[in-house]
């Protein structure tokens, strides 16, 4: 009767079942395989749609420049691209990274929004070229109330003026425009107005005790309430029976020479 061989005993020299442990089957499907595969790739999902940054800093800076000028187009790429690099790395940038990338932003939109206010960038300007001017809209000057002086109309547009209750008497405001003035009940009392447009004026109540109005053109003007006495009035040219709604009776001078009113320089 042969010998039989001996059973492996269980010691150092024995190599374990690599079956022995295994747990349940996984299927390739499962929810546990989908969310390592979703832990093993980070950031998977929000990579499908990095193609919409660009164009949404895009979109930004073109709506802000039609807004805001040169100053929203930098501001609307500052924000779109700090936007963009957070939104990109915030699976691999730091904490630290994250917050110079959010405070360089912020002091460059302040930076920009500082200089816009005070013209700072107009000094940037090289000493050999000249900056473009842009031409500003003139504001429509408002002496509402005021006593006037030959400095305060210094370089100045008269045209719509508002002068309700003024006091310009004794000025020299011949041949200047005051088209479409607001000078309700002003003091216009000696004021030399030989030549002046005063088309579509408010002057209801307004004093012209010895003005000067040669040849001035007060054609539309409300003239109702006006005081006119001793005041020219001679060739001036008005709306018909518009000087008999003014109170006064306005002197013609004998000395001024009648015919033309071209307005001279």
């Amino acid at each position: 009767m042969g010998a039989t061989a001996p059973e492996p005993v269980a010691g150092a020299g024995a190599r374990p079942d690599p079956t022995a442990f295994a747990g349940p089957a996984v299927s390739a499907d499962s929810p546990e395989v989908i969310g390592r595969r979703a832990a093993a790739v980070p950031g998977r999902r929000s990579q499908q749609f990095l193609w919409l940054w660009p164009v949404a800093v895009l979109l930004l800076m073109v709506v802000s420049g039609g807004w805001w000028g040169s100053l929203g187009t930098f501001v609307a790429a500052v924000v779109g691209t700090c936007a963009s690099v957070l939104f990109v790395g915030q699976e691999v940038l730091q904490p630290s990274h994250r917050l110079a990338v959010t405070t360089l932003s912020v002091l460059l939109v302040a930076g920009a929004l500082l200089a816009h206010q005070y013209n700072l960038l107009d000094t940037l300007a090289p000493a050999g070229r000249a900056r473009p001017s842009v031409a500003k809209p003139s504001k429509t000057l408002d002496l509402r109330g005021k006593r006037v002086t030959p400095r305060d109309l210094n370089g100045r547009s008269l045209h719509g003026a508002l002068l309700a209750g003024a006091v310009l008497d004794g000025l020299d405001l011949h041949n200047m425009d005051l088209s479409a003035v607001q000078a309700r009940g002003a003091s216009l009392r000696g004021t030399i107005l030989d030549r002046a447009n005063l088309q579509n004026a408010d002057l209801r109540g307004v004093d012209f005790h010895g003005a000067y109005l040669y040849c001035a053109d007060l054609r539309g003007a409300k003239l109702s309430g006006a005081e006119l006495g001793e005041a020219d009035v001679s060739n001036v040219r008005t709306d018909r029976n518009a000087l008999r709604t003014a109170f006064g009776r306005p002197k013609v001078a004998a000395t001024r020479a009648s015919g033309t009113c071209e307005r001279s320089g």
